[in-house]
């Protein structure tokens, strides 16, 4: 079981780090940003669970439940077709990305 808490937590640095370095800022001033936008941001990084970017930003989940409803409601949030195995939590999930292009490139393949 430890093993699973490291690789948990060496995925939620992994997906801070590569949101952090894309928007070439540090975690504290990211911080600053209001929730809202922080979770636009991180999911236009690269396509994750809505549950490993709370994590990662210590966003409130149930608050970023609505607001990603939201999103999907306005055309802004692409979902995965398929379920992959989250790499926080170790479930089934559909990954989510703000950015669209990222599902579309691999949707032509």
């Amino acid at each position: 079981m430890k093993n699973r808490n490291t690789q948990a937590q060496q995925y939620i640095d992994y997906v801070r780090t590569s949101v952090l370095k894309f928007y070439i800022s540090d975690y504290l001033v990211f911080k600053n940003l209001p929730e809202t936008v922080i979770f636009y941001k991180a999911l236009k990084v690269q396509p994750v669970t809505k549950k490993a970017i709370c994590t990662a930003f210590d966003l409130n989940i149930e608050a970023m439940c609505r607001y990603k409803r939201q999103l999907e409601k306005e055309g802004l949030l692409e979902q995965s077709d398929k379920k992959e195995i989250c790499k926080y939590t170790g479930h089934l999930a559909h990954l989510l990305t703000t950015n669209t292009f990222l599902f579309k490139v691999n949707k032509r393949e």
